[in-house]
C-alpha cells in the first residue's frame, strides 16, 4: 500500500486533502453533478468541507451520515426529478434535525441533469444559470472572495 493510501485509509480523505501545501485548509469546497452530488454530499460527512454543493445528488446512506457536515450545504434539484426527488423530505428533515446550514432550490419543469448543456432534452438555460449564480453567492459566503 503507498503513503497516500495508507494517510487516506487511517485519517480520512479530508484530513489528506487539508494537509496538502497547496489547499487552504479552511476554505475547502466540494461540488459534484448526479453520482458526483451524491459524493459531494458523502465528503461533506466527512467533515472539513467549508461549502457542499449538490447538483441532483443522492442522499448519503444512512442519512444519519449528515450530522458530520459542519460545512454549509446547498441542493440543486430539478422538479420533474422523480427519481432523486422521492428522497428529498428525508434530506431536508435530517437537515433540520442536524441543525445545519442548508439551502435548497427546486426548479419546476426542470429534469435530472437540468444543468449539462450537452444534453438537449434535459439543459434548462434558465434554471442552469439561476444555478450558476447561486453556486457563486454560496461560494462567495462559506470561502471567501
Amino acid at each position: 500500500m503507498s503513503r497516500f493510501e495508507t494517510s487516506v485509509r487511517m485519517r480520512g480523505r479530508n484530513a489528506h486533502l487539508r494537509d496538502q501545501r497547496f489547499v487552504v485548509p479552511d476554505r475547502i469546497g466540494s461540488v459534484g453533478f448526479c453520482f458526483g452530488g451524491g459524493m459531494s454530499a458523502r465528503v461533506a460527512c466527512e467533515g472539513g468541507i467549508r461549502g457542499c454543493v449538490i447538483f441532483y445528488g443522492e442522499n448519503p446512506t444512512p442519512i444519519d451520515r449528515l450530522r458530520g457536515i459542519d460545512g454549509a450545504v446547498l441542493g440543486l434539484y430539478g422538479g420533474d426529478d422523480v427519481k432523486i426527488n422521492e428522497h428529498l423530505d428525508e434530506l431536508v428533515r435530517a437537515m433540520v434535525r442536524f441543525k445545519k446550514d442548508f439551502e435548497m432550490r427546486i426548479y419546476p419543469g426542470a429534469a435530472h441533469a437540468f444543468f449539462n448543456d450537452t444534453r438537449g432534452t434535459t439543459y434548462r438555460e434558465a434554471a442552469a444559470k439561476d444555478a450558476w449564480e447561486r453556486v457563486v453567492r454560496f461560494y462567495r459566503r462559506t470561502l471567501g472572495a
